[in-house]
């Protein structure tokens, strides 16, 4: 048995899905054509079998063509139900197996089981893993192991149908070589033609070709896919969690028993919930009604779904479950909806006979609310109710209405605090790196703290330092000087190894907006600890805040995003500094404007550290 210190990732699909679980229910099925989607022209194909591929037809293709491309092909609208639950029991085997895995849609999973040779052999065990799925579900599933996740889910998809395939260290250039571009995740139709056109069919071209080009060519998407494309991938196994959900909850000013009012708020809640599903690409499997009576007695009514994160599939599973749950004539306190056995993952084309105008309202609706904020396009029920984002248990409001809220830098405490905690963590762990045990090297994951800020012009930036360092020489605090001038857009903690998808969604988000006028007016405080100059105009600056935050997708406890935008001047002053400070600024003033054209994004390995740029990001639009 060869040991090695690589890591080894297991993908895992199980073939044709919603065709095989359909083929185990009508056996009739098997050996033939099958599209598993809307009966109806309007429709597109949601799978199909390996047989009606031969005709050349593929998932999301319009009903109506493949119908043109296979006319004897047998038609079904599929039982979406069964399918969930037939997921769930090979869940259940990976997860009694498996140290770590990470279920990345209704029907692939994604397994670490780094170590395993040192006690049994990661290739035996894979395969006698997907023996057992195979025995106890009777469905077909195939695998693909190497080193990451990349290499081996084209393995997998190299393996199919129900096969599976070993890439040995060192060998992931050669076995992606002779593959078509197409074959490599995150090439999709417009990039391939794209690399088409530059003469690249194979994965062998696009490994010889410099990377600086690919990045010319396609930005800092260039750099990942020309990584993938030469097996790079240090993407980790992130372990899946059954027990998330989301939720939220009104609790009535008055108790009512206005059903229309309490019928519209559901409705508003459950768009909202669904929008935060799809922008954190996420799906659920099972929604919760609760309702509470004058009384406070309490009731709650739960329904198990096919995977979903469509608006109207579960705005009327809601509207059903509250007519079934509110059967006493009696006042309402409270009502509330959560929605729970999250799974990452896309919406299933067409799994609830979804049309192609209503996929792309989704999308339209998606894209103006992650560029302008999720209360700007909404159904009109929704007009008067917003979501919390105030989290009670880490003090952070994540919400984009929170700059309405928050005059006070108190709400960005606790995000500090935990980025603290954090470094603290990471040094504790390369201490530990020193001691006679022998440490994984590739399990200390480098954690950096990112800070995303707007700089203002040499000129303002020398006449807001001449005040800071006037504060440090009369009252000796040093924090006054140690940091330059400039307006905070997001402060952050992440890995080295997801730094280039976040410069990418940066990027991306600085294409949308344009330049814009930044005015510096006069001198506020925070409490008794932080004085800052005001910015006059914030509302473009709270819009960028807005776009990033809903890009970005970044935990509450490692980031704090800037609401309420400003440029500090000093910040942790004593209470008697702060008081002697704020008396001497009262006859100062400051009034300066600068156009805004770009943001800096810095990074640091430790609080103590110096911040080093990473890129600077130009306004587009």
């Amino acid at each position: 048995m060869i040991i090695t210190n690589h890591r080894t990732i297991v993908h895992m699909d199980i073939d044709a899905f919603f065709v095989s679980v359909s083929r185990l229910i009508n056996p009739k099925l098997n050996g033939i054509p099958v599209l598993v989607g809307s009966t109806s022209d309007r429709g597109v194909v949601a799978a199909c079998s390996y047989e009606a591929r031969t005709f050349g037809i593929h998932s999301a293709m319009p009903m109506k063509l493949a119908r043109r491309l296979c006319p004897h092909a047998t038609v079904i609208r599929g039982d979406y139900e069964e399918y969930s639950k037939r997921s769930d029991e090979v869940t259940q085997i990976v997860r009694e197996n498996a140290p770590v895995y990470e279920r990345s849609s209704i029907d692939e999973f994604y397994l670490d089981i780094t170590g395993m040779d040192r006690f049994f052999g990661c290739y035996k065990w894979a395969t006698e893993l997907r023996q057992k799925i195979r025995k106890e579900t009777h469905l077909p599933i195939s695998f693909g192991m190497s080193e990451n996740k990349t290499v081996s889910k084209v393995a997998t998809d190299e393996a199919k149908p129900d096969n599976q395939m070993q890439i040995n260290y060192g060998e992931e250039k050669s076995f992606l070589g002779p593959l078509s571009v197409r074959k490599i995740p995150m090439i999709g139709e417009k990039t391939s033609q794209l690399l088409f056109n530059m003469g690249i069919r194979k994965v062998y071209t696009l490994q010889e070709m410099p990377v600086e080009l690919m990045q010319n060519v396609l930005g800092e998407n260039g750099t990942t896919i020309w990584k993938k494309a030469n097996g790079i991938d240090n993407s980790p196994v992130q372990p899946y969690s059954e027990q998330k959900s989301i939720s939220t909850e009104e609790t009535f000013d008055q108790d009512t028993i206005d059903v229309g009012r309490m019928k519209d708020i559901l409705i508003a809640m459950t768009e909202k919930l669904c929008f935060r599903l799809r922008s954190e690409n996420k799906l659920t499997s099972c929604i919760n009604v609760k309702i509470r009576y004058s009384n406070f007695d309490t009731h709650t009514m739960r329904r198990h779904i096919p995977y979903t994160s469509s608006d109207h599939t579960l705005i009327a599973c809601v509207k059903e479950l509250f007519e079934k749950l509110y059967n006493r004539r009696m006042l309402i306190r409270l009502v509330g909806v959560r929605l729970t056995h999250l799974v990452g993952g896309s919406q299933q084309i067409n799994m609830f006979e979804d049309s192609e105008e209503m996929i792309n309202l989704y999308q339209a609706m998606d894209k103006l609310r992650l560029l302008y904020g999720e209360d700007k396009i909404q159904r009109a029920v929704s007009l008067n109710f917003s979501l919390r984002g105030f989290n009670p248990f880490n003090g952070i409001n994540s919400s984009p209405l929170a700059m309405e809220k928050n005059d006070d830098e108190i709400a960005f405490i606790p995000a500090i605090k935990s980025m603290n905690k954090l470094f603290n963590l990471k040094a504790n762990a390369k201490m530990k790196s020193n001691d006679t045990a022998p440490v994984n090297i590739e399990a200390l994951i480098d954690i950096y703290e990112y800070l995303l800020m707007i700089t203002p012009p040499q000129v303002i930036n020398n006449e807001a330092m001449t005040f800071k360092q006037w504060i440090h020489k009369k009252y000796d605090h040093i924090q006054a000087v140690r940091s330059k001038p400039h307006v905070t857009l997001i402060n952050f903690l992440s890995s080295d190894i997801e730094e280039e998808t976040l410069l990418y969604k940066i990027d991306e988000v600085a294409k949308f907006h344009s330049p814009f006028d930044v005015q510096l007016r006069n001198f506020n405080h925070f409490r008794k600890h932080t004085v800052y100059i005001d910015i006059k105009n914030f509302a473009p600056i709270v819009s960028l805040v807005r776009s990033l935050h809903a890009t970005l997708n970044l935990p509450a406890s490692r980031s704090s995003f800037s609401w309420h935008p400003h440029m500090t001047i000093a910040k942790g002053l004593k209470e008697d500094k702060f008081d002697k400070v704020m008396s001497a600024f009262q006859s100062k003033q400051f009034d300066a404007s600068f156009i805004a054209d770009k943001m800096v994004l810095l990074k640091r390995d430790g609080q103590f550290s110096k911040y080093e740029i990473v890129k600077e990001f130009e306004l587009k639009n």
